[in-house]
């Protein structure tokens, strides 16, 4: 009944064993995720990080694995804003325009062709400014501004306003007047007498106003076929993993110092999970069955050698060993 009970529970003992190790490293298979990123134009391990955060543990970065692949039928939303400057008045934008899109994937220029969509008016800001410009006149005492108009070369101040001055004075300096407005003048310097001529420089501040207009152009561009990458990155929870990928990771360097050596990355305690835990899992199965036969055959020889007879001796015999002499 002993013996029962033994080998009972060292059957339990292995079954045990063989259910728990298998779940072990089907935990530790699933310690272990994954990333992916898409129809990038060149490989860069640079868009995965060197560890993760998944479920309050640290992962760290285990291996890329890159594919290529063609990528048809490729279409781009692209719109862009034609500004026609400040104006005086609306303009009348074009019904479609010409732009170039530029395509990562095969770095290339694309011509598009693009529908009108908006138009916006903002009032410009306004822009101070000033001008210089010489009066020039044959008459000492005054100088025209137009036909007809004569202004004084002794008035405190050149004049700008009053009718028809401003945009008179705006026509000789070729500014438009119906952008530019004239908020001040002074005289920069004396009358100046040239043989029978005279000048006088005057300074005039200017203000630019208008309204600026632009308008919003868009269309789905098609794109040529380019050769992409994929690539997919496996993480880790193995804290040696984690802890090498942080040395791997170079720190911020100052500009214009040298960058210090990179240190080796340490190699993980433990191979990634795959196939490698349930082979443990296995062999340890096995060994556990191993020694369950191994006890059992010794105890059942050990029992066989207990149940030999002994040679039975007379009670005379065994206690006289001379008898039997005579």
């Amino acid at each position: 009944m002993d013996r029962q009970r033994i080998i009972g529970a060292a059957l339990g003992l292995a079954m045990a064993i063989a259910l728990v190790v298998p779940t072990a490293s089907a935990n530790a298979a699933a310690a272990t995720v994954s990333r992916t990123v898409t129809g990038l134009s060149a490989r860069s391990d640079s868009v995965f990080p060197a560890t993760i955060v998944q479920g309050g543990r640290e992962l760290g970065r285990t291996r890329i694995v890159w594919s290529t692949a063609k990528e048809s039928g490729r279409k781009a939303s692209y719109a862009v804003t034609y500004s026609f400057g400040s104006q005086a008045q609306g303009v009348k934008a074009p019904a479609k325009i010409l732009a170039l899109y530029y395509d990562r994937a095969t770095q290339t220029n694309v011509l598009a062709l693009l529908s009108f969509i908006r138009e916006t008016a903002t009032p410009s800001t306004p822009i101070s400014q000033t001008e210089r410009f010489f009066h020039v006149s044959t008459d000492a005492t005054s100088y025209p501004l137009f036909a007809g108009a004569r202004l004084p070369f002794s008035a405190a101040i050149p004049a700008f306003s009053g009718d028809g001055v401003s945009d008179a004075l705006l026509a000789s300096m070729y500014y438009d007047p119906s952008l530019y407005s004239i908020i001040g003048a002074a005289w920069d310097g004396p009358k100046i007498d040239s043989d029978g001529e005279y000048a006088r420089w005057a300074v005039y501040s200017l203000r630019r106003t208008g309204t600026t207009y632009s308008a919003i152009y868009g269309a789905n561009v098609s794109l040529p076929d380019a050769r992409v990458y994929n690539g997919v990155a496996y993480y880790s929870a193995d804290p040696a993993v984690a802890a090498a990928a942080h040395e791997a990771t170079p720190a911020p360097v100052a500009t214009g110092t040298t960058p210090a050596p990179r240190p080796t990355p340490r190699k993980p305690s433990q191979p990634p999970p795959g196939i490698w835990p349930y082979v443990a899992a296995a062999a340890g199965t096995l060994a556990a069955a191993g020694l369950v036969v191994f006890w059992y055959k010794r105890r059942k020889k050990r029992a066989a050698d207990e149940d030999v007879d002994e040679p039975e001796f007379a009670p005379d015999e065994y206690h006289n060993p001379d008898a039997g002499a005579e």
